[in-house]
């Protein structure tokens, strides 16, 4: 483990994670800490354990590139997530400049003017000397120090007409609430400058977003928004039936900005009167509190005076659930948690236990399922998933205790008894940059690049018919061979379409039936969708009809087929199964999502990819026989309970 600097100066990440971090993680950044945590517990983000906690790969990439600038980190530019990064960073900067307001600027590209000179002392004289010499300029990367303890890099700083512009580029589609706190900590140490140097303050304040329209293949177009959001999950419109798809689009691009609730950056961060909120939401409490620049100082002074630790705890954070609840921590964290036994109710994704009590749960030494319902009583917290799954482990609620766990009988042979003998196992792997991968497409678009397919007739599997292919060339009648490889050249009706977790395949599914658009597909795609069944539904808590002791309420596939393996060897063998940690380079969705993302951006050539495919066919095809382990395992629960 490399030894762990203190940074120069106080950053934005470290004003976020004061929110979001445990006290002994703040001033370590996201690569040291997930290095950290790897050598500690041997979990990295890319294990198998921890691929079915992402439905979605959330990390803005233009983030990620500003914070290996930040940390004068050394660029990967084979990580296809930093190459998009870079690409909307490049492609932003174009935008920006050219937009009819700001076209007759001059623009001073800091990236370029200091492109091996780290020395933040010199550019932030240099931003002063710009500002002071020029009246319409354009500064992209300009520095700001705030007395002598914090530094604001935006990514676009404008002078025009003796008015200024502050922009901030993310390579999301809409505003979020940690770009709030991003845009606040830059408001604070900017405006301090300006009235310090020049008797002036921000007039405007603005985000760069991926604007959420249809484009090109190869292609990324950008929008500029005034709005902010003080919301989680900001708001979306339903895409009606028959409704014109640009009337949609422009509708769903006004609600993602933000426009219909007219929440205004400048009145968010100001602490404007006419903007009201929740008084008990996260943003009022951890955000609307620090537009007062005493209380931002009381941060920062914070931060500056706080002495890093080489071991943080790993521990949950005992006032986590109070803080802004927008950023997930750390996945391996959440997985850690599970696997250390003195920690297994820590289950983040609140079926079992919420935040604020898994810290005190912990520190009241709550080991078992018996004291931890004890512990919620004793409490006074109603959590009602803990005690259910209490109860069917005492063999209650029409459960029967078998050696592993408990089962609802009556339950689960309901929903088995309407899966039908003629089966099609499948499973799709995805990408989905900003960049489009095919023409007219939605940005982050999850675009199918393999599947993975066995049938199953008079209790015969078929061979496995995987599928990959080239993104840089995907048309529609790739997507047409794909349908045509789950559909069974008869009898289709008569079949059951077996995935894990449905809400993935359906919606690719559909997807590729609005991009095909033809009546035949469209017919082939509703019988499939209209036939689905998702075997996570026999293992949620929620569903009540079985349930792992080991699993404490989590139920991804992953964590099923371990328990097969270890007391089901037999149903492991007949499905063919395979050990993932024992497959060749592609071992998780992760390793997938990497290389075919890597493919697409040109990263790894035709002679490497015809290499590559052999690997990603193995692991999707494990995946699908992972789904049939799970199916002989209720099948056996059934059939001998």
């Amino acid at each position: 483990m490399p030894k762990i600097h203190r940074p120069q100066f106080i950053r934005k990440y470290d004003f976020i994670h004061y929110f979001t971090w445990s006290e002994d993680q703040w001033l370590w950044n996201d690569d040291q800490l997930s290095e950290y945590i790897t050598n500690k517990t041997k979990i990295t983000s890319e294990s198998s354990e921890i691929e079915d906690f992402i439905f979605e790969d959330q990390t803005d990439p233009k983030e990620l590139i500003d914070a290996m600038k930040d940390e004068k980190s050394e660029i990967d530019f084979s990580n296809p997530k930093i190459f998009e990064g870079i690409l909307i960073d490049q492609q932003s900067r174009k935008f920006i400049a050219a937009q009819s307001d700001f076209k007759d600027c001059r623009v001073f590209d800091f990236d370029v003017i200091f492109k091996d000179n780290y020395d933040l002392q010199e550019q932030a004289a240099y931003t002063k000397e710009l500002l002071t010499k020029h009246d319409n300029i354009i500064i992209f990367q300009p520095v700001f120090i705030y007395k002598g303890l914090a530094i604001a890099k935006p990514d676009a700083f404008i002078k025009k007409n003796n008015e200024i512009h502050l922009i901030e580029v993310k390579g999301t589609t809409a505003p979020k609430l940690v770009h709030v706190v991003d845009m606040l900590y830059q408001h604070h140490i900017i405006n301090h400058f300006l009235q310090a140097e020049f008797g002036k303050h921000i007039e405007h304040y603005a985000l760069c977003v991926v604007a959420y329209d249809l484009c090109s293949k190869n292609e990324i177009h950008f929008i500029i928004t005034p709005y902010g959001t003080d919301t989680k999950t900001g708001s979306h419109v339903k895409k009606v039936q028959g409704r014109n798809i640009n009337e949609w689009l422009q509708l769903e691009q006004s609600a993602r900005l933000g426009q219909s609730r007219n929440v205004l950056l400048k009145d968010m961060l100001t602490g404007h009167p006419s903007f009201q909120s929740d008084p008990k939401s996260s943003y009022t409490v951890a955000v609307r509190r620090y537009t007062d620049p005493q209380e931002f100082d009381r941060v920062i002074q914070i931060l500056s005076d706080h002495q890093m630790v080489d071991e943080p705890s790993l521990l949950p954070y005992a006032n986590y659930g109070n803080k802004i609840k927008n950023f997930d921590y750390m996945k391996q964290l959440k997985i850690y948690w599970k696997q250390k036994p003195p920690l297994f109710p820590m289950n983040y994704s609140n079926l079992i236990i919420q935040y604020p009590l898994q810290y005190k749960a912990f520190t009241n030494n709550v080991k078992n399922l018996k004291h931890l319902v004890q512990f919620i009583e004793d409490t006074g917290s109603k959590n009602t998933s803990v005690n259910a799954l209490y109860r069917a482990l005492q063999g209650k609620d029409g459960f029967t205790k078998f050696q592993y766990g408990a089962l609802n009988i009556e339950k689960t042979r309901a929903l088995f008894q309407d899966i039908r003998s003629k089966k099609v196992y499948f499973d799709f792997e995805s990408i989905n940059p900003a960049v489009r991968v095919i023409d007219n497409s939605l940005p982050c678009q999850q675009i199918v690049t393999q599947v993975s397919v066995i049938m199953e007739e008079n209790n015969l599997l078929s061979e496995a018919n995987n599928i990959v292919l080239d993104p840089q060339n995907i048309t529609i009648n790739d997507f047409k061979m794909i349908v045509d490889t789950i559909y069974p050249k008869s009898d289709a009706s008569q079949y059951s379409y077996i995935v894990y977790n449905q809400s993935f395949e359906k919606t690719q599914l559909l997807k590729m039936n609005e991009i095909i658009n033809d009546p035949i597909y469209t017919e082939k795609i509703n019988l499939i969708v209209a036939n689905l069944v998702d075997l996570a539904n026999f293992f949620s808590p929620r569903m009540n009809c079985v349930l792992f002791e080991e699993l404490y309420g989590y139920f991804s596939i992953k964590f099923v087929l371990e328990v097969i393996q270890n007391h089901y060897p037999d149903i492991y063998k007949r499905a063919k199964c395979k050990d993932y940690h024992q497959l060749p380079d592609v071992q998780n969705g992760s390793d997938a999502l990497n290389i075919t993302s890597k493919r697409f951006f040109g990263l790894v050539n035709l002679a490497e990819w015809g290499k590559i495919i052999c690997n990603l066919k193995v692991y999707c095809e494990n995946d699908v026989r992972a789904m049939i382990a799970v199916y002989f395992l209720i099948e056996y629960l059934c059939t001998n309970s």
